[in-house]
């Protein structure tokens, strides 16, 4: 049976000498095989007991090292994911590994290592009208809101370090007035959607109510209340008075309407 190859810059784990970086390889050593099995390889060793030296090892003894681990963002097709499985190799492109990927929206697909990138780090996500948080504990006066739920920022009041104090949150048709250390700011929704209670509402499509009237909600102009200005069909401009949190609230709930 062939071994796995490698070739110079690889990271690699060796079976006793931890992990390291190739250097120089295949060649062949006084034990390799036509096929190619005891091919030895030159590794700078960065960890373990060979750290900041270099040696020469066989093939066999030595593991690609995944260059993203499970749970890492990248960035793929100038999109952002997440690693959920991975790597693997194939039988007939054992160097090139691949892996497993989630996008925003879920869904899965698969890449090459070779045509991944580690994603920028975020910016820090601060608390914020129109955002969305996390409550972090549970609490008598938060009767209704639990550990882990997604709530929307409709207000924020600075303290004297003028860092967030106190926050206005809604969630599930009713506002709470909590402590900003309860909740853990969320990242923006990519742009052209809003999330209220958990749902996502798509900007760019049509929302019929229990009236049968149809809305559209404006992807850049925003109500006093950080959602969406909407408008009934038929009208010419979007309202802030018909946001679509008011408009969930008094004509709700809303189901997209698909062609």
């Amino acid at each position: 049976m062939t071994e796995q190859t490698f070739k110079a810059g690889d990271k690699v784990t060796h079976a006793v000498f931890g992990d390291g970086e190739v250097k120089f390889g295949p060649f062949r050593g006084m034990f390799s095989a036509d096929d190619g099995t005891g091919d030895h390889y030159t590794v700078a060793f960065t960890a373990g007991s060979m750290a900041r030296r270099a040696g020469s090892v066989r093939g066999g003894s030595l593991t690609l090292r995944p260059e993203f681990e499970i749970g890492a963002c990248v960035l793929f097709n100038e999109e952002r994911s997440k690693v959920v499985a991975g790597p693997f190799t194939d039988k007939y492109a054992p160097s090139h590994p691949w892996y497993v990927l989630e996008d925003e929206d879920g869904n899965h697909e698969t890449s090459a290592a070779r045509f991944l990138t580690l994603a920028p780090a975020d910016e820090p996500t601060e608390l914020k009208i129109g955002g969305r948080a996390r409550v972090l504990v549970d609490g008598p006066h938060l009767a209704g809101l639990h550990v882990g739920d997604v709530v929307e920022v409709t207000g924020v009041e600075a303290g004297s370090d003028n860092e967030p104090d106190s926050v206005d949150v809604y969630h599930n048709g009713t506002t709470w007035y909590v402590d900003a250390s309860q909740l853990e700011a969320l990242p923006d929704e990519p742009s052209g959607y809003c999330v209220i209670s958990g749902v996502r509402y798509d900007l760019s499509a049509e929302y019929r109510d229990k009236d049968d009237d149809m809305w559209q909600f404006s992807p850049e102009q925003q109500a006093d209340d950080g959602t969406p200005a909407g408008k009934m069909r038929g009208w010419s401009t979007f309202d802030s008075g018909c946001s679509l949190r008011y408009v969930l609230d008094t004509y709700g709930p809303l189901t997209r309407v698909t062609t």
